[in-house]
């Protein structure tokens, strides 16, 4: 990128070397990192003229102190968390680029890091209250929507460009309301969003929108579809669109992320696919189909492991055990088959404590790395170890490991988008509860006692989180369901 501004040309931000220097045959002097520590002490700086040779990339000129800091601290301690596993060319690269030159992707990320960084506020702090910081965020949200408005109007004239810029700011907006609770605008947000890729890609005939950008939505598609409003529900008509389509896996992957995509993707199929059933089995084809996409995810995955430049990445080990995490519980899943019988999961006791044990080692290791947080909790946009450890504790049956899962739940206080650790610990101790009822012996809770599925709904209204336990008469075999109410208490990490 740095080749590109000297000789004035644009950069297509193509990694590792822009295409535009390949073709020229000129060598990429690749992407400017901006220094965090510089950062808290950088004063006011105006963006370089694009006319002077050799200008690297500088701060944009800041509306105040306030947002100057709430830019330092998105740096040094949000990108970062974000970036922790996935995500880290849109989190901590495309986000921080586009904001230098992009008011709208400024003042949405400002608007994140201010609602972030009440939960870091001290009682002693002066300059600092949770009050100022909401006020704020709400003020930075709302001129991030105004300009991106403007924003749109003129992507509508063609410009790949300004597309591009809108669907950035369309994360942030997601993440923003998420944070705050708003989920039905979070939900308006990334439908919107998911509409503008599938438009695009119709339009060119490929996606012409970037891969960290796609991969980014569907993870918080992901995120969307397993925690809805009551308002509006998830999934809705529109995403019934492409519902049948399960793409083969590639035979090969670049990146983690493009593995975690490939896997994530047979995720979201089948939560459409369970959410369509109407509580009927899911048809035998299409298991074999996801069997079979597995099948070959598996034998990519095996020949990334043993490229030699993979071993050689320090972030590798902690993607590596979330992508472990999620494999095993997809598998399950679909060996399970959806709606079938609750005890086939005892089979595979083992792999749920697999996945359990996974999920304390990243646990320790993040109290050992958050350690020097004075709020001792952890926020990042994008999915991590919530979703994996909730499922084992709806569906291992073993009452000590079970528990144990919940209660990491409880004590890591993380929040990973709209998911909420302590709020997950909650929705599958109810669900336990219901099981266990009137059982003697724990061990052995009969098909008739099992919950076969979880949903919640967050009522944002009464600050409550609805939960129904979709349940299977031991008599008739028919359907039906037991309800419940849990506070989203002030414990959690919504601002």
């Amino acid at each position: 990128m740095s080749g590109t501004r000297i000789r004035h040309a644009k950069c297509d931000e193509t990694k590792p070397t822009c295409i535009r220097c390949q073709k020229e045959g000129r060598k990429c002097e690749g992407y400017q990192i901006f220094k965090k520590a510089a950062l808290w002490n950088t004063p006011h700086a105006k963006a370089p003229c694009p006319n002077v040779s050799g200008a690297l990339p500088m701060l944009p000129t800041f509306d105040d102190l306030l947002q100057r800091n709430l830019f330092a601290f998105y740096v040094s301690c949000i990108a970062e968390a974000s970036s922790l596993a996935f995500g880290a060319d849109f989190w901590g690269r495309r986000v921080l680029q586009l904001s230098l030159s992009e008011a709208s992707i400024r003042y949405a990320l400002c608007s994140l890091s201010a609602i972030q960084r009440i939960s870091t506020v001290l009682p002693t702090d002066s300059y600092l209250s949770a009050p100022k910081l909401r006020r704020y965020a709400l003020q930075q949200y709302n001129q991030a929507v105004k300009c991106t408005q403007a924003l749109l109007e003129e992507s509508s004239y063609g410009s790949e460009d300004k597309v591009i810029k809108g669907l950035v700011a369309c994360v942030l907006f997601v993440c923003y309301e998420n944070f705050v609770g708003n989920y039905e605008i979070s939900h308006m947000h990334l439908q919107h969003g998911l509409q503008i890729i599938s438009k695009e890609c119709r339009k060119q005939g490929r996606s012409a929108i970037p891969t960290d950008i796609v991969q980014i939505f569907k993870r918080l598609d992901l995120q969307a579809i397993s925690y809805t409003n009551v308002k509006v529900p998830y999934p809705d008509q529109p995403c019934k669109e492409h519902i049948d389509l399960l793409t083969a896996p590639p035979t090969s992957f670049a990146s983690i992320e493009d593995s975690l995509d490939v896997i994530l993707q047979l995720c979201r199929w089948m939560f459409r696919r369970e959410a369509y059933s109407n509580m009927c089995p899911v048809p035998q084809q299409d298991l074999e189909s996801a069997k079979k996409a597995l099948k070959r995810w598996n034998t990519a995955m095996n020949q990334y492991f043993i490229a030699p430049e993979v071993k050689k990445k320090e972030q590798l080990p902690h993607a590596v055990v979330l992508l472990r995490m999620y494999q095993i519980i997809m598998t399950i899943i679909i060996v399970t088959g959806v709606h079938g019988q609750e005890t086939l999961h005892d089979a595979f006791i083992h792999k749920y404590e697999e996945v359990l044990a996974l999920a304390e080692g990243l646990y320790l290791n993040s109290r050992v790395s958050l350690s020097s947080a004075s709020s001792n909790r952890f926020f990042c946009f994008d999915i991590g170890v919530i979703f994996p450890l909730f499922w084992v504790a709806i569906k291992l049956r073993k009452p000590r490991s079970r528990r144990r899962a919940v209660e990491l739940l409880s004590l890591m206080r993380h929040q990973e988008g709209s998911w909420k650790s302590t709020s997950a610990a909650k929705v599958a101790q109810f669900a336990i509860d219901i099981e266990e009822e009137g059982i003697l012996n724990d061990y052995d809770i009969p098909e008739f006692a099992r919950v076969h599925q979880v949903n919640t709904m967050a009522d944002v209204e009464t600050g409550e989180i609805r939960v129904s336990c979709v349940m299977r008469s031991g008599i008739d075999g028919s359907w039906y369901i037991r309800e419940g109410r849990i506070p989203d208490g002030p414990e959690m990490l919504r601002a």
